[in-house]
């Protein structure tokens, strides 16, 4: 049988626009998950029955897996699609893995929604301190009706009415991170407690309120001792001049680790997607044979790379300790 050339990326593309996983697709077209896995990853080509089962199972000509390299974007700006490049954290892309894990909601399908999500968050974010302002007037109006000529402490209610009309002002504007109320906060001096910006806040709060402990949030004010538990699964978003740290199930990911830094290495920078994990390794029972095929993704050049910038970062910090000695 005539071995034909297929285009990893293409076929790669084409799966994930039919939202299918590996086995997914080894299920629909019958051409098995292994070797779906080498052809995507360069390590094996495909004869003709397997390149015609593919494309029938994709709603695709043969001749449109097997094109020519960079054929694939111009087909799919055609077809209506734009490939989305830009920098995100390892932990990002992990948190993507482990969402798709725990709700079978694919990566390509989070993205795509990701801006409904954005703009249900933005909105529900809004709708919330409406309610709160509402609670806060009706509480500065039964302070100041419990005013019958001696309590004079009650004229504190004038100084909540102007808090709440430039929160009122920053609702209207849509200004998410509260960011004008923050700067009013400044303004007046009010130093504790430390302020946390009203969209990190409608966050922790939804996360409290759905019960998912496995979903933590973490304010930009949180103790640094507090992030190094989670530290090596944690996200960092910066929203202007607020940032919002989070993690998606730290804790599983532990568990997966196993406490050992290249089988987390191996998950953190996708050298093994959680989906790859075998099955038979996934339970507690198997975390030794886990640990080990995990970490035998991380290549010693890389383990050898990552070590020589930890022994700088550790000589760095180490001077910095010296020179602080010597100044005291």
């Amino acid at each position: 049988m005539t071995i034909a050339s297929i285009n990893p990326e293409i076929l790669k593309q084409h799966r994930e626009r039919a939202s299918l996983s590996q086995q997914g697709l080894a299920d629909v077209s019958k051409v098995s998950k292994r070797t779906i896995a080498r052809i995507e990853a360069g390590k094996s080509s495909a004869n003709t029955n397997s390149i015609a089962r593919l494309a029938s199972a994709l709603g695709v000509r043969p001749e449109d897996l097997s094109a020519q390299h960079g054929s694939g974007d111009r087909e799919n700006r055609l077809l209506g699609f734009r490939t989305i490049k830009a920098p995100i954290q390892e932990t990002a892309g992990l948190a993507f893995q482990v969402v798709e894990k725990r709700y079978g909601i694919s990566t390509r399908n989070q993205i795509a929604m990701a801006p409904l999500f954005a703009a249900l968050l933005a909105e529900g974010c809004l709708a919330w301190r409406r309610r709160k302002l509402e609670e806060a007037e009706k509480g500065a109006d039964t302070l100041r009706d419990a005013d019958y000529g001696h309590l004079l402490f009650v004229i504190g209610a004038a100084r909540a009415e102007e808090g709440m009309d430039v929160e009122l002002e920053s609702i209207k504007e849509r200004d998410l991170f509260g960011e004008r109320v923050m700067d009013y906060v400044v303004e007046q001096q009010w130093r504790e407690p430390d302020p946390i910006d009203p969209f990190t806040k409608y966050l922790m709060h939804l996360a409290e309120q759905s019960g998912a402990e496995f979903i933590r949030i973490l304010p930009e004010s949180t103790e640094e001792e507090d992030f190094d538990k989670l530290d090596q699964w944690m996200t960092i978003s910066q929203f202007s001049r607020s940032s919002i740290s989070y993690s998606i199930d730290a804790a599983e990911l532990d568990r997966l680790a196993g406490g050992d830094i290249w089988a987390a290495k191996a998950l953190q920078r996708h050298h093994a997607r959680i989906a790859d994990i075998p099955e038979r390794m996934l339970g507690d029972d198997a975390s030794e044979k886990r640990i080990a095929w995990l970490g035998s993704k991380v290549t010693q050049a890389e383990r050898k790379e990552l070590e020589d910038i930890d022994a700088w970062f550790n000589a760095f910090a180490a001077s910095n300790d010296t020179a602080d000695k010597v100044e005291i």
